[in-house]
């Protein structure tokens, strides 16, 4: 709706204007008192106001105090023509001017061409709202896409430093390694946290590990997580095998009476290190005031992760070089025993190979001892004979009981069984 407004007193001009909005239906008004026009104006969305010098002498300063409040109507000013003062007036708002001597369809003309301006600034209005709106909005995802390029740039350096973290842990053998290694990374990451690294062993979890306080003070405290229905953190850790957060243990009825909160007054994450559905420990990390440890932490997910299973490598691979000592030891005692058991049937061999005969050279040499009494050579020769004879009885008696072979060397490169031990 176009509603236009005269200030003046000037009859002809209030029934031309009248008649002009009658024909245009446009909204009317006019005033001829100047100290109600600014309230006026103010409070009214006028779209045209037409002001006769006659009604207020000082116009300029009448416009420009409006604008200054705010007031967007299109002014028109009827008075006496002066260059100087056409000029200022327009500086200070007004549309047109219009010297006293107009005639009628000048004066319609003008108002048709302020409404025309009016109509043109409402659309360039809209059109720099509509700009400032799309600008803004510009703006809005600017930051977005600022704020997701930083995040983007967070998990790329997350996930190279997690990356060089999982080749470096999984060459470790040795689980005392793994920790350390464990740890350097975790105080790169955290750099003001407390952090604990803890083993679980038959409901028993105990430090092996810290960061950022000392381990000397912490390397006695052991915590029993046997009462799973008593226990939240047990049974977090150990049943369910999920993280465990606790953003105030003093408050709380549990935590409270436990030694964990001499070291984590303020709030801690734990989080369960767990391969193959065996919970080898945990890492507990600190709150810190206004930063917090999140849950869904990326770090953290792919670190706890493959800790756990590099851990979980070490410990079969522990077990594989026990078997396989094991196995060694089995080896040597069953080629051991075989060796007995050859042995054994040597002795056997021997003892009936050997002893046989040497039985009957025995008997011979008893009777050959008979018939020589008096020659001393030949008594000697039998004497030497029976050395051996006992000798050679002496060796298959060593070979039949030994228990153990041991052997020497006889010759370079060439060994024997040993019967002196």
């Amino acid at each position: 709706m176009v509603y236009i407004l005269l200030v003046s007193n000037v009859h002809n001009e209030i029934k031309l204007i009248s008649d002009y909005c009658k024909e245009n239906n446009y909204i009317f008004f006019f005033l001829d008192d100047p100290s109600k026009t600014f309230e006026f104006l103010l409070n009214e969305n006028i779209t045209v106001c037409i002001i006769n010098e006659n009604i207020i002498n000082n116009a300029g300063e009448f416009v420009s105090s409006l604008r200054e409040e705010g007031c967007n109507t299109s002014f028109i000013y009827i008075g006496e023509p002066s260059f100087q003062k056409v000029r200022s007036l327009l500086k200070l708002g007004f549309y047109d001017f219009l010297p006293y001597e107009y005639e009628n369809n000048e004066l319609k003309s003008i108002v048709n061409e302020a409404l025309e301006n009016v109509e043109a600034f409402e659309k360039i209005k809209g059109l720099s709202e509509d700009l400032e709106a799309t600008n803004k909005k510009l703006l809005d995802r600017t930051r977005e896409l600022e704020d997701e390029k930083k995040e983007l740039k967070r998990y790329i350096n997350i996930l190279t430093e997690t990356s060089d973290y999982i080749k470096e842990v999984n060459s470790k053998r040795d689980i005392g390694e793994i920790v350390k290694t464990s740890l350097n990374y975790l105080k790169k990451y955290f750099e003001d946290r407390i952090i604990l690294f803890t083993f679980i062993e038959n409901y028993r979890e105990y430090v092996v590990g810290s960061v950022n306080i000392s381990y000397k003070a912490v390397k006695n405290y052991t915590w029993d997580l046997k009462d799973l229905k008593h226990n939240p953190w047990a049974t977090a850790i150990t049943n369910e095998k999920k993280r465990l957060f606790v953003p105030n243990p003093v408050e709380d009825i549990y935590y409270s009476q436990s030694s964990i909160t001499n070291i984590f007054s303020g709030g801690f994450l734990k989080i369960p290190l767990v391969a193959r559905d065996k919970v080898y420990g945990t890492i507990t990390v600190s709150c810190v005031k206004d930063n917090l440890p999140k849950e869904d932490d990326l770090f953290l997910n792919i670190f706890s992760e493959h800790t756990a299973i590099a851990i979980d490598n070490a410990t079969l691979n522990e077990r594989l070089q026990d078997t396989i000592v094991k196995l060694e030891k089995a080896q040597e005692q069953a080629v051991e025993s075989e060796k007995l058991k050859t042995l054994a049937n040597l002795a056997v061999s021997i003892n009936h190979r050997i002893n046989n005969p040497l039985c009957a050279i025995s008997l011979n040499v008893e009777f050959l001892k008979r018939y020589i009494k008096n020659d001393e050579k030949l008594g000697n020769v039998i004497e030497s004979i029976e050395r051996n004879i006992d000798n050679i009885t002496q060796i298959t008696s060593k070979i039949s009981q030994m228990k153990t072979i041991s052997v020497k060397e006889y010759l370079p490169g060439i060994e024997m069984i040993d019967l002196d031990d």
